[in-house]
């Protein structure tokens, strides 16, 4: 699992999160950007983000939450684009 709290502007590229509960958590922060960011293998969630702005570009959500493919799950506090699966 990947854990970001109160940042502003982390940028994750080129990178395959694999397993855990969640993949990615981002807690708090503007101006976040996922590239081309696998996630698969999560068994509650790809991203959860709260009370964060995140931008995500390419690829893809595969096996997670029990679930088989691009299935992402954020709270309702998180602004999220989500783009190009």
């Amino acid at each position: 699992m990947i854990e970001v709290r109160g940042a502003d502007h982390v940028e994750l590229r080129g990178l395959s999160v694999e397993g855990g509960s969640v993949g990615i958590v981002i807690a708090g922060g503007a101006g976040h950007r996922l590239e081309n960011v696998d996630l698969r293998g999560s068994w509650q969630g790809a991203l959860q983000g709260r009370g964060a702005q995140i931008t995500i570009a390419g690829r893809q959500v595969v096996d997670v939450g029990k679930g088989s493919s691009a299935s992402a799950s954020a709270s309702r506090e998180a602004r999220c684009k989500w783009r190009s699966w």
